[in-house]
């Protein structure tokens, strides 16, 4: 996401990227700096020495450091970053603590509250807060009534997923089924167990094939429990794949599967490859969990289950087999139009705009150099 919205703002502006992660040799026509820690103060240090005019946070751990920063900064809050903080600094002891037999556990939390308190006291230095679904949204509002200028923004599907093409038999008595995630301890929202469990009541019912992309440190455990259930001839573990390979599979599946679960600390922020599915022409098969009912519309791009347990997920597989004729390729690819990236990097690039103009205003007293369209943008994190 941060690589398309830096790619559409490097069209019009300078553009910097500041990141934890070590950089490929080239992304796009912008500067990429391996500068950050995810340490509050070695942070602070850092974004105030690069030479830019606005921020954008692609996290929203940093909206406790941007009354320190010296530019004005928009954060974009996705879910998981405010409610399970990861870039926030705690203190020693509590870290120590949080890792500790028994009781970790509990300092675990207190780390976690701990962090939430310091988004929460940096979000009234925002320019703005940026959000993925009206899920988000609402969880931002009930977490942080202090925070303002919430505003809409969802993520985009690119252009390379929108396939007129189909690799399926429509006439086949065999269902297509396909999942795309990461395969992580971390992330067992994304159900993928619950599926196998839902796929083995339906076994001796239906015939199917399940395809299954990604890869993660969860794999081996999801394929023991597909071999303990009975599915190792209709399962299929891809791992990572290259982009031709996953378009393949797009083209390939009858129903896109990923009934995800939430929690208090862990949610399904919106859902990009609900989106990657349609434009392919595939309708999806979702729970009204998280983010997933901006990207799914029950009984037209997909079926939207009350639940995510196994036995709702078999019964919405099912409710797919009844309903297949219903769900038109055309139409699906028409829904997932109005999600390209081309017009949610716009929007974003707006309020970038709007929030700048605003700080200009607000600092009209003094001489800072710039222009009214800022020349340097710059994506932290």
């Amino acid at each position: 996401m941060a690589l398309r919205i830096a790619n559409h703002l490097s069209e019009s502006h300078r553009v910097i990227v500041c990141t934890t992660a070590a950089p490929r040799p080239k992304y796009g026509n912008f500067q990429i700096l391996n500068n950050l820690r995810a340490r509050t103060d070695e942070d602070v240090k850092a974004l105030n020495d690069v030479d830019v005019d606005i921020w954008l946070a692609m996290n929203a751990g940093y909206a406790a450091i941007a009354e320190r920063l010296l530019k004005p900064v928009v954060a974009y809050f996705h879910g998981n970053d405010f409610l399970n903080p990861w870039v926030v600094s705690t203190p020693v002891l509590m870290k120590i603590l949080s890792k500790m037999p028994l009781i970790g556990q509990f300092w675990y939390g207190k780390r976690r509250t701990y962090a939430q308190r310091k988004i929460g006291a940096g979000i009234q230095s925002l320019g703005c807060v940026l959000t993925n679904s009206l899920n988000t949204e609402a969880i931002i509002r009930q977490s942080y009534p202090q925070c303002p200028n919430v505003s809409l923004c969802t993520p985009g599907v690119e252009d390379r997923f929108f396939q007129t093409e189909s690799d399926n038999d429509a006439s086949s008595q065999i269902v297509n089924l396909l999942t795309v995630s990461r395969l992580q301890k971390a992330t067992r929202r994304k159900n993928i167990d619950g599926v196998l469990r839902a796929l083995a009541r339906l076994k001796g019912h239906m015939e199917f094939a399940y395809s299954i992309v990604g890869h993660g440190d969860d794999m081996e455990n999801l394929k023991s429990l597909s071999d303990s259930l009975g599915l190792s001839d209709r399962v299929t573990f891809h791992g990572r794949v290259d982009d031709d390979e996953l378009l393949r599979l797009y083209r390939w599946a009858n129903l896109f599967v990923l009934p995800a679960k939430s929690s208090p600390v862990d949610v399904e922020g919106f859902g990009i490859v609900y989106l990657e599915a349609n434009a392919s022409g595939v309708p999806v098969l979702c729970s009204a969990a998280g983010g997933a009912l901006d990207a799914v519309v029950d009984g037209r791009t997909g079926i939207v289950l009350p639940g995510s347990e196994p036995g709702q997920i078999a019964d919405g597989i099912l409710r797919f087999v009844d309903a297949r004729a219903n769900f038109r390729k055309d139409d699906l690819r028409e829904f997932a139009r109005s999600f390209t990236w081309k017009i949610a990097a716009i929007r974003i690039e707006a309020l970038i705009l709007n929030s700048y103009d605003s700080f200009q205003r607000s600092s009209s007293e003094q001489s800072i150099g710039m222009n009214r369209v800022p020349s340097r943008a710059a994506t932290p994190g």
